[in-house]
């Protein structure tokens, strides 16, 4: 689950679960602490069945995101986010001041996102063999 702050845009990869390529239609369904909640997003396709999605969380709470390709329920994809405002001391202080890393920490979270989603699909096709 990544880290973030109200109105600060996210952006994360998903593959397809059949790495399905050329989709332009999904449907996307958004939850705040268990509410539904209707909000913009953005999904391009960057790679053969890899999609690059990215929203605006507008409040704190842990959001939980579903994919699917419109009308192809067994598509669907999941991640979710936990959006703070002030995030924990101990947290900012392993994580360090952003402009002392080496390279850039939004990079490297998105990396990690990525390869979560990546694992996440992974084991969902793992589960309907």
């Amino acid at each position: 689950m990544g880290l973030y702050k109200p109105n600060e845009k996210i952006t994360t990869v998903f593959s397809h679960p059949t790495a399905k390529t050329g989709i332009t239609n999904f449907t996307t369904y958004f939850y705040s602490d268990g509410k539904s909640r209707t909000i913009s997003s953005s999904i391009n396709e960057i790679s053969n069945g890899l999609y690059e999605f990215s929203f605006t969380p507008d409040e704190e709470g842990v959001w939980d995101v579903f994919i699917e390709e419109t009308g192809d329920s067994t598509s669907r994809v999941a991640n979710s986010f936990l959006v703070k405002s002030v995030f924990d001391a101990n947290v900012m202080q392993n994580v360090g001041e952003e402009n002392s890393l080496p390279g850039n920490i939004s990079f490297i979270r998105n990396t990690l996102i990525t390869v979560e989603s990546l694992l996440r699909s992974i084991s969902s096709q793992l589960l309907r063999l």
